[in-house]
C-alpha cells in the first residue's frame, strides 16, 4: 500500500521536487536504482534511510571537454580505449566537485543519519535498472563508508560512469556516448549477518511459478560478486513450499574490516555454521511474502538484493526486472541413466555412434508403436537427437523424448512409468495428454498395439539373438586387419543393417518391463504382501538364463581351477606383474589347458569390461592383464561359483515360500505366478539385450580401431588412437568424398584441447538451454553440504541382506585396489563394475534406480546393495566401518 504521506523531497539535495511530481520520468533526474528505492519507501517497505545526489550535481560536476572526448568515440568505429592514460581518464582524473556541493552533501548526511553512521556510496544511472538493461556490476558501489571518505566515494561514482566497461556497455547496446547522465544513492548500511539475491522467477528456465534464493553469510556483495559460496533455495510460488534446494559447504563471508574502520573484508566460516542453511523456514517465508508484494507492483518478476541483520530484521537493499530471461526454443538435458553406460567424458567418435544408433531405433520403435509416417518425418531432427554432448559427456536430450512420447498416439500415460524407471524428475504428465475422442482413440490404438507385440515379443526377441549370433559369427570371420577403410566402413554399415535396424524389440521390451515391474509392484502391496520390504527384488533374483551373470560364473570357475592347482596359485600369488603372469600362462606349456581356459573366457565375455561402451576404453580382449588382476582378487575372496548360485537359489526360494504362506487369497495365486513370470522374463531379456550391446559395441570398436590403424600408416592422424576424436560422419566423409574438413590433424588438435578444457569441468545432471544449445552457460556441480554428525544414510534396497565391513569408495574403477571383502561405494557404475562387485560384500550407490544394471546384477550376485543414497561418497570415509541392510536400503556409519 502506498504511504500518502511519504515525499521524495526527504531523499534529494536540490530543488527538483516540482519536476519529479510533474513528470513520468523521475529516472531522469534520480537514476533507476533511486526510483526503485524510493517506491520501496513509498510501499512501506523494509529500506534503510538514504538520500540521493541527483543527475543535477552530476552535471555540475562534469568536466569540460568531455562531451567532445564522447562524440569522438561515439562516432569511432575503433574499439574503446582500455589504457588509463587517454585524454578522457586525464579529464576525470583531474575532476573535482564543486565546493557548494560539497557542503550540501556534507550538511544532507549529518541531516539524515547519526553521527559515526556508515553509509553505502552507489551509482544509479538514468538508464539502469529498466526491463531491458540492468546495467549489473558495470556501475560502482562502495561499502562502509564514514563520512570522512564520502565526497570521494561520490566523486569515484560519477567517473566510474564513464569507464572502459561501462562505455563498451553503452556502446553495445545502442545507447548514446554523450548523453550520460548518473546520479548517487547514499544510504544508511545495513550490517547484514545473511543476505544474498531472490528472483520471483527462475532466471534460467523462465518459470514464474518458482521463486529462486540465494543466501550466503555476511554481506550481499559476497553473493552479487560470487565470491563467496551461497545457498540455493527453490520454493514454489503458489504453495510456498521449498521444491529444491542445495545447501553448500560455506568457508568465506564478507564482513566490515573493523580493524582498518572502513571498507570490507573476507573471513573465514568455521565450526558447524559451515554447513548449516543460512536461512530458516521463517526467513524464507518472510522474503517471499516480501518478494511477491514487490513483485505484484511492479507486475513484473523481479530481481531483489536483501539482507538480514544480527536482531534478525530484513531489508530490502534494492529491486529491478529481470532482464536475462532466456528466448529461443528450450531444451533439457538430463544424464539420469545414460550415465551408466557412458560416466564422464567421452569422444566425438563414440557419441556420434550413440546419436546415430539412437535415431534408428528409437525412429523403428515409433513406427512400431504405431506413429504415422507424416509425424516421424517432419520432426526427423527430433530422432536424430535422443541424445545431446555436453562438455564432453552423453546425455539424454529429454526434450525430445518427451515429444516421443507425444507422437505415439496413447503413449503419453505412459510417462510417469518411463520417468520412475529412469529415475528421471517427475512431471506433471496431463500436459502431454490428449483429450477427448481423439485421446480414447488413441488410447485404443495403442493399447491393441501393445496386446500385439505382447503376443509377439518373444518371437521377435528371438529372431534377434538369432541373427545376432550370425552376425557374431561373420564378423568374427572377418580378417580387419587386412582391410582397406572402405571396406571397413562397409562393414560397419552391414553391422547396422544386421543389428541396429532390429534393436527396436529391445526398447519394446523395456515398456513390458516398466509396465509389468509397477503392476508387480501394485500386486504386492495391494494383497497384503507388502509388509516385507524388497520382496519384489527377492522374487526377481536368481533369473536363469541371463547371461550377465555368464562372465561372473566364468571367472569364478576359472578362479576355482587355480585353486585346485598349486603352481598356478603360486604364480598367481606371486609378486610379478600382471601382464608378466599372462605371458608366463602363454608360454609354458604347463600351463596350456589353463591359457586356452582362458583364452575361451575371453573369445566369449572379452568385451565386458570397464566403460565398455566408450569405444576409446580397451576391452579385456585388449588388455588382458584385467583379467589377471581380477582372478588375483578373487581368490583373496574364496568367493565359488557354487556359492554364488547356492546363495541366489536360497534368496529367490525364500521369497517364493513367503508369498505363498502369506497371499490369502488363493485365487490371487495364479495370477501371481503369471505376472511373476513376464516380469522375471522381460528383466531377464532386458540384461541380455544389454550385454549384446556390449558385444556389437565390441565390434564397432574393433573396425574403428582397424581404421585408426589405416589412418595413421596413411599419415593422416598422428596415432591410431587419435580416430576416436573424429566423429563417424567425418571419418565416413574422409574416406568415402564429402569431407569438408581435410586436416585431420589440426581438427584432432582442435578436439583434444576442448578435451582438456572439458576435464576441468563437471556439469550438472540436469540442464536447461534456451536457443542455441552452446551458447549457453552450463552450471557445474556443486560440492553439497552435508550434516557430518550423521550416522545413518537412507537410499534404495534393491538386494537384500546385511553386512558389516570396510567401505572402499571408489572415484576410478580402473585405478580400484585392495577392494575384496569391502562394501563398494561409488558414484555411478557401469556394467564392467560387475567384476568389482563379484569380490565385495556389499554395494552402495549414489545414483541408480530398481532398473539399473547395479540392481539387477546386485540382486543375481545375491550380494547386498543399496541405490541412490544421496552423498555417499563425500559421507563414507574410504576405510571405515559401515553395516549395510539391502532390504531396508539403509548404511549406518560405525
Amino acid at each position: 500500500m502506498i504511504n500518502p504521506n511519504f515525499s521524495a523531497n526527504n531523499y534529494i539535495i536540490t530543488d527538483v521536487i516540482s519536476r519529479i511530481n510533474s513528470s513520468n520520468t523521475p529516472t531522469k533526474i534520480i537514476g533507476g536504482k533511486a526510483a526503485n528505492l524510493i517506491v520501496l519507501k513509498q510501499l512501506q517497505l523494509p529500506v534503510s534511510d538514504f538520500f540521493i545526489v541527483t543527475t543535477d550535481a552530476f552535471l555540475a560536476w562534469m568536466p569540460k571537454g568531455i562531451i567532445s572526448e564522447l562524440n569522438a568515440l561515439q562516432n569511432s568505429e575503433t574499439p574503446i580505449p582500455k589504457n588509463r592514460n587517454n585524454s578522457l581518464s586525464t579529464l576525470l582524473k583531474q575532476s573535482t566537485l564543486p565546493a557548494d556541493l560539497e557542503q550540501t552533501i556534507l550538511d544532507k548526511f549529518d541531516q539524515t543519519f547519526a553521527p559515526n553512521c556508515f553509509v553505502s556510496v552507489r551509482s544509479s544511472a538514468i538508464d539502469e535498472d529498466s526491463a531491458t538493461d540492468s546495467f549489473a556490476g558495470q556501475l560502482s558501489t562502495y561499502l562502509y563508508v564514514s563520512r570522512e571518505q564520502l565526497l570521494n566515494r561520490v566523486l569515484d561514482c560519477f567517473r566510474s560512469n564513464f569507464s572502459f566497461s561501462l562505455l563498451a556497455y553503452r556502446r553495445e547496446r545502442n545507447f548514446p556516448l554523450n548523453n550520460i547522465l548518473g546520479a548517487v544513492v547514499i544510504q544508511e548500511m545495513v550490517s547484514s549477518v545473511k543476505s544474498g539475491v531472490l528472483f520471483t522467477a527462475h532466471p534460467v528456465s523462465g518459470d514464474t511459478n518458482v521463486i529462486v534464493i540465494t543466501a550466503a553469510y555476511g554481506l550481499g556483495e559476497g553473493v552479487v560478486a560470487d565470491k563467496v559460496e551461497s545457498d540455493m533455495f527453490c520454493i514454489e510460488k503458489h504453495s510456498q513450499l521449498i521444491s529444491e534446494q542445495t545447501i553448500a559447504i560455506k568457508t568465506k563471508q564478507i564482513n566490515f574490516n573493523r580493524l582498518q574502520g572502513h571498507d570490507t573484508i573476507v573471513n573465514t566460516i568455521k565450526g558447524s555454521q559451515s554447513n548449516a542453511p543460512v536461512l530458516s523456514p521463517g526467513e524464507i517465508n518472510s522474503l517471499v511474502e516480501l518478494a511477491i508484494e514487490i513483485e505484484t507492483h511492479y507486475g513484473a518478476p523481479q530481481d531483489i538484493e536483501w539482507a538480514i541483520d544480527a536482531h534478525g530484521d530484513i531489508s530490502i537493499l534494492q529491486t529491478r526486472p529481470i532482464t536475462t530471461f532466456p528466448c529461443g526454443q528450450k531444451r533439457i538435458f538430463d544424464n539420469s541413466n545414460i550415465v551408466e553406460g557412458y560416466p564422464g567424458i567421452t569422444t566425438p567418435l563414440t557419441f556420434s555412434v550413440v546419436r546415430f544408433a539412437y535415431e534408428i531405433v528409437f525412429r523403428n520403435t515409433a513406427f512400431a508403436l504405431g506413429a504415422s509416417q507424416r509425424d516421424v518425418r517432419s520432426n526427423q531432427s527430433r530422432f536424430a537427437n535422443m541424445v545431446g554432448f555436453i562438455e564432453g559427456r552423453i546425455y539424454y536430450q529429454i526434450s525430445n523424448w518427451y515429444f516421443l512420447y507425444q507422437v505415439i498416439p496413447g503413449m503419453a500415460k505412459n510417462i510417469p512409468n518411463w520417468e520412475k524407471s529412469l529415475g528421471l524428475q517427475a512431471t506433471d504428465p496431463s500436459k502431454y495428454l490428449t483429450q477427448g475422442m481423439q485421446g480414447f482413440f488413441g488410447s485404443l490404438k495403442l493399447n491393441l498395439t501393445l496386446l500385439y507385440h505382447a503376443i509377439t515379443l518373444n518371437r521377435r526377441i528371438a529372431n534377434f539373438h538369432r541373427i545376432f549370433k550370425q552376425t557374431q559369427h561373420w564378423f568374427s570371420n572377418l580378417a580387419l586387419n587386412t582391410m582397406q577403410a572402405d571396406a571397413l566402413l562397409d562393414a560397419f554399415d552391414q553391422l547396422v543393417d544386421r543389428v541396429i535396424y532390429r534393436w527396436e524389440c529391445t526398447t519394446l521390451n523395456d515398456l513390458f518391463v516398466f509396465k509389468y515391474f509397477e503392476m508387480l509392484e501394485n500386486f504386492i502391496n495391494t494383497t497384503g504382501l507388502g509388509s516385507r520390504n524388497n520382496l519384489r527384488n527377492d522374487l526377481l533374483a536368481n533369473q536363469p538364463g541371463m547371461e550377465s551373470v555368464a562372465p561372473i560364473e566364468s571367472i569364478l570357475r576359472l578362479s576355482d581351477y587355480i585353486r585346485s592347482n598349486p603352481t598356478l596359485l603360486k604364480l598367481f600369488q606371486s609378486k610379478k606383474h600382471k601382464l608378466a603372469i599372462w605371458r608366463t600362462l602363454q608360454t609354458d606349456n604347463q600351463h596350456s589347458i589353463f591359457s586356452l581356459l582362458m583364452q575361451t573366457h575371453l573369445d566369449a565375455y572379452g568385451d565386458r569390461s570397464v566403460e565398455e561402451l566408450k569405444l576409446e576404453v580397451p576391452n579385456m580382449n585388449e588388455r588382458p592383464e584385467l583379467l589377471i588382476g581380477l582372478l588375483q582378487s578373487y581368490l583373496i575372496t574364496e568367493r565359488s561359483a557354487a556359492d554364488l548360485n547356492n546363495h541366489m537359489s536360497n534368496v529367490r526360494e525364500q521369497a517364493e515360500l513367503y508369498t505363498r504362506n502369506n497371499l490369502k487369497n488363493p485365487l490371487a495365486y495364479p495370477i501371481f505366478l503369471l505376472l511373476l513370470k513376464q516380469c522375471r522374463k522381460a528383466v531377464t531379456e532386458r540384461e541380455n539385450m544389454r550385454f549384446a550391446r556390449t558385444r556389437a559395441f565390441g565390434m564397432i570398436k574393433r573396425i574403428y580401431k582397424q581404421v585408426g590403424v589405416q589412418f595413421f600408416k596413411q599419415n593422416l592422424i598422428e596415432c591410431p588412437e587419435d580416430i576416436f576424436f573424429l566423429s563417424k560422419e567425418e571419418i565416413e566423409g574422409y574416406v568415402r568424398g564429402s569431407a569438408t574438413t581435410q586436416g585431420l590433424k589440426e581438427l584432432i588438435a582442435i578436439r583434444k584441447n576442448e578435451q582438456d578444457h572439458f576435464q576441468t569441468k563437471q556439469p550438472e545432471g540436469r540442464l536447461t538451454t534456451f536457443g542455441s544449445v552452446y551458447n549457453n552457460q552450463f552450471p557445474c556441480v556443486q560440492t553439497a553440504a552435508h550434516d557430518k554428525d550423521i550416522h545413518t544414510l537412507q537410499g534404495v534396497g534393491c538386494s537384500s541382506g546385511t553386512v558389516t565391513a570396510k567401505a572402499k569408495v571408489i572415484t576410478n574403477p580402473f585405478e580400484a585396489k585392495d577392494f575384496e571383502n569391502c562394501i563398494l561405494v561409488a558414484e555411478i557404475t557401469d556394467p564392467g563394475w560387475v567384476f568389482l562387485m563379484v569380490a565385495a560384500k556389499g554395494i552402495v550407490i549414489e545414483k541408480g534406480n530398481i532398473l539399473s544394471h547395479t540392481a539387477i546384477i546386485g540382486r543375481e550376485l545375491g550380494i547386498p546393495t543399496v541405490i541412490a543414497v544421496e552423498g555417499a561418497t563425500t559421507l563414507i570415509q574410504d576405510g571405515q566401518e559401515i553395516t549395510l541392510d539391502g532390504e531396508k536400503g539403509t548404511v549406518h556409519l560405525l
